[in-house]
């Protein structure tokens, strides 16, 4: 899938339904590459996390409806659910197009707040983040990470086509000037950006049900 506003407008023939998005950080790049995580405590060092988890999983039930039980490692005999959907994606743009399960996990007892995106190495989405990366590469800050700058700050994108096809895609906030960008979905990622704080900003749009979270700013 392109990085661009075009994978919005039409990443398949039958429309878009659904998006999950989810700032990049830096230690997420490493996660995408199956490199490490910035620490070695707590979560699994593949995984995204999405909070607060009450404000998802209504949503993620829908755009993951397939479930599974699964054993919690450190709760034996405790069963959990897993959601189940398939990503497709390309490696290259003119590449073919691979598909694989990707999973949602509910909160655990030890962190009741948030969901987790697992296993989030396998999808090819260090190369895509990356090609962003490299874009901005004189904006990083003096630390050398990613820029928390508005314009430069990535936002990563899966987006469920009304067949049930989901697809990544990833952006920046320097996009959302362009006019290309469906007038709904600019106010989401806008209103994404929006989020202050240290956490990742993140949020979905429903197209189905015409709702968000993060709530969409109208226009005044």
């Amino acid at each position: 899938m392109p990085s661009e506003p075009s994978a919005i407008d039409h990443p398949d023939p039958d429309g878009v339904k659904r998006i999950l998005a989810r700032e990049v950080l830096d230690g997420d790049v490493r996660k995408f590459k199956a490199l490490s995580n910035d620490s070695p405590t707590g979560g699994g060092a593949r995984d995204l996390r999405l909070r607060p988890a009450e404000a998802f999983a209504k949503f993620l039930a829908r755009m993951f409806p397939q479930t599974r039980q699964v054993s919690r490692r450190a709760n034996v005999g405790v069963q959990g659910q897993v959601r189940i959907g398939e990503l497709h994606w390309k490696e290259s743009p003119n590449g073919e197009e691979k598909r694989a399960p990707i999973e949602v996990w509910e909160p655990t007892a030890a962190r009741k707040g948030e969901m987790r995106l697992a296993k989030v190495h396998r999808y090819g989405l260090g190369e895509m983040v990356q090609r962003l990366i490299d874009r901005q590469a004189n904006e990083k800050d003096a630390a050398g990470k990613i820029s928390r700058k508005r314009e430069h700050r990535i936002l990563l994108l899966l987006i469920e086509t009304n067949s049930g096809r989901i697809y990544p895609a990833c952006v920046m906030g320097a996009s959302l000037t362009s006019p290309k960008w469906p007038d709904d979905v600019r106010k989401f990622l806008s209103t994404c950006l929006d989020q202050s704080g240290r956490n990742a900003a993140s949020g979905w749009l429903d197209l189905s049900t015409g709702t968000s979270y993060p709530q969409i700013v109208p226009s005044p």
